[in-house]
């Protein structure tokens, strides 16, 4: 498994159309949490939150990743966060760590989801219940609070640290991007010059310059296509020399789409 997909088709794309997906996975993230919890805070019914919540610990498929869901249940507990008994809820945490990019500019579209690991807890020494972090606040309620202050600080200043060179880096992203632009640009006119390529045969080539030969099996999904016909496209173009400097990539490619079941 590569843990690597570039289907418009991806899955995520159905949690960032959905804000208040998109708030749970925000809550969860920052501390695991349980339903009726997040309810009252989004000021929205405990039974479309679990349906939500239902359907982002659902174990996705993805013929490019190994499977996965956005969250997972970490354990059961009939203590609220308030201290009071109540009835037993499933906390749940982040399931799996996932880096998502979507590009659109004048002379393609592309998104990339990148699956960096199936677990992903976020706290290995977080308490195995909500008992044991009441008591544990209760116990440390003593400690020097300059203590806590002066840690949290040392924490964030590393943390702003890390925030810059991500904005570094994705300058740098921005301006790679603004160059593969006008390469597109340019490959657009080198294919027209080629009076013998069909329609389907240069939206291949241009899919294939712009999202490289590792997105071979999503071309029938991405061009709308039959299966045969981007398989019998794709041996032409090879045939004619069109993927001489990279012709074993194509053919594995080739092999990996997905038949029509």
């Amino acid at each position: 498994m590569d843990n690597f997909s570039c289907s418009l088709d991806h899955p995520i794309f159905e949690i960032l159309s959905n804000k208040t997906r998109l708030e749970i996975l925000r809550m969860i993230a920052c501390e695991q949490n349980y339903g009726s919890r997040i309810a009252s805070i989004l000021n929205i019914s405990a039974p479309a939150i679990h349906r939500h919540l239902k359907f982002l610990s659902q174990e996705i498929k993805d013929d490019n990743m190994e499977d996965f869901s956005y969250i997972k249940p970490s354990y059961t507990t009939s203590e609220s966060y308030s201290g009071h008994k109540g009835a037993e809820a499933t906390v749940y945490e982040i399931g799996t760590k996932m880096y998502f990019s979507f590009a659109l500019y004048p002379n393609f579209i592309q998104s990339h989801a990148f699956l960096v690991g199936a677990e992903a807890s976020l706290n290995e020494n977080t308490s195995n219940n909500l008992d044991d972090d009441i008591q544990g606040r209760e116990k440390h309620k003593n400690l020097s609070s300059n203590r806590s202050i002066e840690e949290y600080s040392k924490l964030f200043n590393k943390i702003q640290e890390k925030n810059e060179k991500i904005r570094d880096l994705e300058t740098q992203i921005m301006n790679i991007l603004e160059e593969k632009n006008d390469l597109m640009k340019d490959i657009d006119s080198s294919i027209q010059k080629s009076s013998s390529l069909s329609f389907d045969e240069r939206v291949s080539l241009r899919l294939m310059a712009c999202q490289g030969p590792v997105c071979i099996p999503n071309l029938p999904e991405l061009l709308r296509q039959d299966v045969e016909v981007t398989k019998k496209n794709l041996i032409n173009l090879k045939l004619r020399g069109w993927f001489s400097k990279f012709e074993d990539e194509v053919q594995n490619g080739i092999k990996n789409i997905p038949e029509v079941e």
